[in-house]
């Protein structure tokens, strides 16, 4: 059986990388797939550059991947955000195949990571209804055959996969999944036999279909509150208690870009990944655990923040933290919501995610998430 798959992929003024994305995706081998690239509001000329390499118009230039002039042009199916939201479910017959087309989604404005890529997941399973969604960050190169292998772990139980992760211009592994320990601090994972997998990157993702309705029965998939950063933990921490699986291919395999460029610490970046982690910990922990661990939590990020404050001499951290904890008090309405619906879901007890996770915390200072 053929398993049929929507590619997602987010665009925000990042054309170039986008377009060796979409020419490494236009060359894989796995026969049934369609591409839904969502805009995600950019300012500079990114659509009208994807729209000319779609044309063949221009070539990318990559170390990875050869480009092939034969697979072009690529028929670009454009729609505006509203049109997206309203289409019926599949009212139009598309006669081309996936070797030329691309669906073009033009957001209003920047959604970051989390409902940007819920516009092309609701858009995917209105008119494809596919059995699996590929989430691919735009600096992601993939291998031909990287469907093909992740298609082979594929299962009823099975609720999320990712390939081997190389970094981009080194080659060397970026990361085989995440460790997490009971406080929300996380590792990426270079051998499985040496580390507790938590949860799997949102750069390169497979999640079946019914996960994702399961989650939410409209396909709304992401915690849009979270606009960036640890929605992967989330994700994987929510199938979990699904009782889904969450497995890395080892035959699979893409490459990224993007954790060359976050090497260089940024205070935005801080305070997303801190103030998302607090409200990832209130809604998928039991009550008990979030009496045990979320203060802890706090005070060990109070500890880790003041001794950088101190050393760097630079109150942008400390800015940065409190602001995180004045987010969620804020916010503490609406997650306890969300806590709500996940926890009248839950299939699978503490202990079992527990068993996941990192007992005693990273308590290191080099990295401050």
């Amino acid at each position: 059986m053929d398993f049929r798959f929507s590619v997602i992929i987010l665009n925000w003024n990042g054309w170039k990388d986008t377009i060796e994305c979409l020419e490494s995706l236009y060359q894989m081998t796995y026969p049934i797939y369609d591409v839904i690239l969502v805009d995600n509001g950019s300012v500079d000329c990114s659509v009208e550059k994807i729209k000319e390499y779609c044309q063949g118009k221009i070539k990318i230039n990559s170390k990875l991947i050869k480009y092939n002039p034969n697979n072009k042009p690529i028929k670009v199916l454009e729609y505006t955000e509203k049109e997206a939201e309203l289409i019926e479910d599949k009212e139009e017959k598309f006669p081309i195949t996936f070797k030329n087309k691309l669906i073009l989604i033009k957001a209003n404005e920047n959604y970051g990571f989390d409902k940007g890529n819920n516009i092309g997941i609701m858009f995917a399973i209105k008119r494809f209804n596919p059995d699996y969604i590929l989430i691919l960050n735009n600096d992601v190169v993939v291998d031909k055959n990287l469907l093909a292998n992740l298609v082979k772990m594929a299962g009823k139980d099975v609720g999320l996969i990712q390939p081997q992760i190389y970094n981009y211009y080194d080659l060397s592994i970026d990361n085989l999944g995440f460790s997490c320990d009971v406080i929300g601090n996380t590792r990426s994972i270079k051998n499985l036999k040496r580390s507790k997998l938590f949860y799997l990157s949102g750069a390169c993702l497979l999640i079946s279909k019914d996960l994702i309705l399961e989650i939410n029965k409209d396909g709304k998939l992401f915690d849009e509150k979270l606009f960036a950063y640890f929605e992967d933990a989330d994700l994987s921490w929510q199938a979990r208690l699904l009782g889904y699986d969450i497995k890395v291919c080892l035959d699979a395999i893409c490459y990224h870009k993007g954790s060359q460029t976050t090497k260089k610490f940024n205070l935005n970046t801080f305070y997303l990944d801190y103030r998302n982690k607090l409200r990832v910990l209130i809604k998928n922990y039991s009550l008990i655990n979030i009496i045990m661990f979320l203060p802890l939590s706090i005070l060990i990020k109070f500890l880790t923040v003041s001794f950088k404050t101190a050393s760097s001499f630079n109150s942008g951290y400390f800015r940065s933290y409190i602001n995180a904890l004045v987010w969620n008090i804020r916010e503490f309405r609406d997650t306890i919501k969300q806590r709500v619906v996940i926890q009248s879901k839950r299939k699978v007890g503490e202990r079992e995610i527990i068993k996941h996770m990192e007992l005693i915390p990273f308590l290191y200072l080099k990295n401050y998430g």
